[in-house]
């Protein structure tokens, strides 16, 4: 049988959990993955170099009209 002080203690508010930290951080940034990373952003410069100079072509004045 519930007492009054019992009824109390379960309507004061919501139920708190303790939440314990002991994960480790997800990951930190290392040497390599920069690396990668570093890598990764020189190929796409590249690759932005090479459309660019391709969809440039040659000098199309002696080209004739499409029409």
């Amino acid at each position: 049988m519930a007492t009054d002080s019992d009824a109390d203690s379960e309507d004061s508010g919501p139920v708190r959990i303790p939440i314990e930290d002991d994960d480790d951080p997800v990951e930190e940034a290392t040497d390599g993955g920069r690396s990668i990373g570093l890598l990764m952003l020189a190929l796409a410069a590249l690759a932005f170099v090479a459309v660019y100079l391709v969809a440039r072509g040659g000098d199309d004045e002696e080209a004739e009209p499409p029409f």
